[in-house]
C-alpha cells in the first residue's frame, strides 16, 4: 500500500517526476495505457489510430464511422507513417486486397486528388502502386492502402490505389477496405 501511496502522490507532481512515475506505473500496472490514446487505439507520433475490422463498401461510410469517433480517415505524410499504417492493417483479422480506406478524395472541380484537409496529394509524400492513380473509368475518386495481394502482385501490398468511392459487389466482393481512423493528440 505504501508503494501505491508514493506512486500516486508523485504522479500528482507531474512537473518533477512525470517520466519516472509513468515508467513505475507501467511496470506495476501494465494493463493501463499511458499513450494518451483512448482504449483500443494505437499511438504513432502525434496521432492515435483505430481500425474497425469491418469491410466497408463506401469511403463515405468509413469516414462517417471515423467522424463518429471524433476522428477522420488518415492523412499519410511520410514513408514511416505509411509503413506503420500498413503494418497495422496487416495485423487485422480481416485482411483483404482492399486494405483500408485513407483520406484521399478527388475534387470534381479540378479532377485532382486531395487529402481530406484540403492539401493536394501531388507534391507531397505518395506511394502509389504501379500505374496509379489511374482514375480508370473516370470514377476512381477515393483512395485506399492496399492489403493482401494475389500472388504475383505482392509488390503492391501497403501501397495506395484509387478506386470508386462506392465499390460494387460485382468487382470488389470480399475485397472491401476496412475502416481506419486517425485522431490527432494535439
Amino acid at each position: 500500500m505504501k508503494i501505491l501511496t508514493w506512486i500516486f502522490s508523485d504522479y500528482v507532481d507531474i512537473s518533477e517526476r512525470k517520466t519516472e512515475c509513468k515508467q513505475t506505473m507501467a511496470y506495476l500496472f501494465p494493463f493501463f495505457a499511458f499513450s494518451g490514446c483512448p482504449a483500443g487505439w494505437v499511438r504513432h507520433g502525434k496521432s492515435c489510430y483505430y481500425i474497425d475490422d469491418t469491410p466497408t463498401q463506401t469511403w463515405s461510410a468509413a469516414r462517417a464511422a471515423c467522424k463518429g469517433l471524433g476522428a477522420d480517415l488518415p492523412i499519410i505524410t511520410s514513408a514511416e507513417e505509411n509503413k506503420f499504417i500498413g503494418d497495422l492493417v496487416f495485423k487485422q483479422t480481416t485482411l483483404t486486397w482492399g486494405g483500408a480506406w485513407i483520406g484521399i478524395q478527388r475534387k470534381q472541380a479540378d479532377d485532382k486528388l486531395y487529402w481530406i484537409d484540403g492539401t493536394p496529394v501531388a507534391g507531397g509524400y505518395t506511394t502509389w502502386s504501379r500505374g496509379n492513380p489511374s482514375n480508370s473509368g473516370g470514377n476512381e475518386d477515393c483512395g485506399h492502402i492496399m492489403g493482401k495481394a494475389d500472388p504475383g502482385w505482392k509488390y503492391q501490398e501497403k501501397m495506395w490505389n484509387d478506386v470508386p468511392c462506392a465499390l460494387t459487389a460485382s468487382g470488389f466482393q470480399n475485397r472491401y477496405p476496412v475502416i481506419l481512423c486517425e485522431k490527432s493528440l494535439i
